[in-house]
């Protein structure tokens, strides 16, 4: 048995035994797919490693979750690779739709603006324009 065949058996066989809930198996899982999935992840978040990294991190945890689920062994690559870039696509999507907005607002008191004055503060008139550009949920 070539050295390939020999590996390829040995995953399947952890998927298997990981699927009845095998924690050391899937840990060799773990081992054997995930830069490749961290691969996967920072093309489909745009080179966005925060996000790749949240995505392979939710993609094992459905994983493990769902492993059991998975009919043939010889699937678990491309599965795995559906799980990343799907989760990924996810939070791409999420971060992008609701960016942090940062407010600089600095008090030249340090006990604040006198109340009389916020009418027409440029404080007031920045948090207005911040909040009015952000999306309603």
């Amino acid at each position: 048995m070539s050295g390939l065949a020999r590996d390829t058996a040995a995953l399947d066989s952890s998927v298997t035994i990981a699927a009845a809930g095998d924690r050391i198996a899937f840990a060799r899982l773990v081992d054997a797919y995930y830069a490749l999935m961290m691969r996967v992840a920072l093309v489909v978040s745009g080179g966005d490693r925060e996000v790749a990294e949240d995505a392979v991190q939710t993609a094992w945890s459905v994983a493990w979750q769902k492993i059991g689920s998975l009919r043939d062994c010889q699937r678990l690559r491309p599965w795995l690779f559906t799980l990343t870039a799907n989760e990924a696509r996810q939070l791409a999507r999420r971060r992008h739709r609701h960016p942090v907005v940062e407010i600089d607002v600095a008090a030249s008191d340090p006990a604040g603006p006198d109340p009389s004055s916020l009418g027409r503060s440029p404080q007031r008139v920045e948090i207005g324009a911040a909040t009015s550009r952000s999306p309603r949920w």
